[in-house]
């Protein structure tokens, strides 16, 4: 299906569109087991006090065995369903309507009438709960916020480390400029910025930064071997 990706739902597309997030949301979300990286990573962290922002939307930190109590993770989940409209706040579990999606397609690329999923309030469509437009539901995924920010004010006088693990410029307001902040504003925190692309240190904070441009997975893996 390289190429074809199907970016809003309507009465027309609707077969097709769910033809296409059925099998990228189970090869995503639920095919794959936790990878080595994160892992690597659980190990790493062990019994550390700690908490983790991601603007990953796959699952793979619960499935490595981080406490998802302990998770910020603002951009969405692939398990998740939410209305179109977002008459409301609720969301679904999609897994069993993933399923029966895919086990049940009337082409390789469309899924049956009967499997599209609507929204039981409204009677909308029902579409991947990700943080795409300005109809996202973000309530449970906010939900966890004051947490982490007290995780990070109650660290202001202690040694901090923020692990910030291939973070890029897509959304940077998110984990990369908070933790340059952080690092910049908090006289004992250290950043540790392991990238393969963008390892780059900000002007001011080089002393209290660690730069590391190479790849996370490999990384992750010496730092076990040590």
């Amino acid at each position: 299906m390289s190429g074809f990706w199907v970016t809003t739902i309507n009465e027309r597309n609707k077969a097709a569109y769910w033809g296409f997030w059925a099998k990228h949301i189970f090869h995503i979300r639920y095919e794959p087991q936790a990878l080595q990286p994160y892992k690597d990573l659980c190990k790493i962290i062990g019994g550390k006090k700690h908490f983790i922002c991601s603007t990953n939307v796959d699952g793979q930190l619960e499935k490595a065995g981080f406490n998802r109590d302990k998770i910020f993770a603002p951009q969405g989940d692939y398990a998740l369903l939410q209305c179109r409209t977002a008459c409301t706040d609720e969301v679904y579990d999609n897994h069993a309507a993933i399923d029966s999606m895919l086990a049940n397609m009337r082409t390789p690329l469309e899924v049956r009438e009967s499997d599209i999923p609507r929204c039981p309030h409204c009677g909308d469509f029902l579409v991947p709960n990700l943080r795409c437009d300005g109809n996202f539901v973000e309530k449970p995924h906010i939900a966890n916020y004051p947490n982490y920010e007290d995780y990070i004010i109650g660290a202001e006088n202690k040694n901090l480390v923020l692990l910030e693990i291939g973070v890029g410029f897509n959304t940077p307001v998110i984990i990369r400029y908070p933790f340059e902040q952080i690092a910049s504003q908090f006289k004992n925190a250290t950043l540790v910025r392991i990238n393969r692309e963008d390892a780059f240190i900000q002007k001011g904070i080089e002393n209290k930064s660690i730069s590391i441009q190479a790849d996370a997975a490999q990384v992750l893996k010496d730092v076990l071997g040590c």
